[in-house]
């Protein structure tokens, strides 16, 4: 169960070591949103963690220069959602390494006041300080890799299942 008290069954996810296990979804994505991404995108996903420190979720971006346009990641004991190489992130403490969770990110292109990060339905998370929210013109995705179970050269260390990607911000009841 979550830590709502929801029930999740783990049938078929995928395990991740935390050592180099990541799924590589290729260019496709990245190709599809284009540069200067203007629209609307949400991520959302359920995954049971191992670990909560230096480990990736998902991101799309290019790792040769360092830049990962969208991303969910575990860090220093928080649930992170970035954009823009996370020039711009939403932070939640997280420590639950025993339950399954459904985590959603969800860019609303057209206000930072509505780019949510749920966990388990909930929306959670504050504006890390310093952080500046990008302009379409930041976010190009053209030519950039997608990955599950991976941010930079960081792994995630347990299961994931269930990913979704969106072209639009999914409302609360959506979420």
């Amino acid at each position: 169960t979550t830590s709502g008290g929801d029930v999740f069954r783990d049938e078929f996810s995928l395990a991740f070591d935390g050592t180099n296990d990541y799924v590589d979804c290729g260019e496709g994505i990245g190709n599809t949103l284009g540069n200067d991404y203007a629209g609307d995108l949400t991520v959302s996903m359920w995954f049971k963690a191992n670990a909560t420190t230096g480990v990736g979720l998902f991101q799309s971006g290019n790792e040769s220069h360092n830049n990962r346009e969208f991303s969910i990641r575990l860090n220093s004991d928080k649930l992170e959602f970035g954009l823009n190489n996370i020039g711009w992130q939403k932070t939640v403490a997280f420590t639950n390494t025993s339950n399954w969770h459904h985590v959603t990110a969800i860019l609303d292109n057209g206000s930072e006041s509505t780019s949510l990060l749920y966990l388990d339905g909930v929306s959670v998370g504050s504006v890390e300080g310093g952080s500046s929210f990008p302009s379409a013109t930041n976010l190009d995705f053209n030519g950039h890799d997608t990955h599950i179970g991976r941010f930079y050269n960081s792994y995630f260390n347990g299961n994931i299942s269930e990913v979704a990607i969106y072209d639009k911000a999914l409302s609360a009841s959506e979420v």
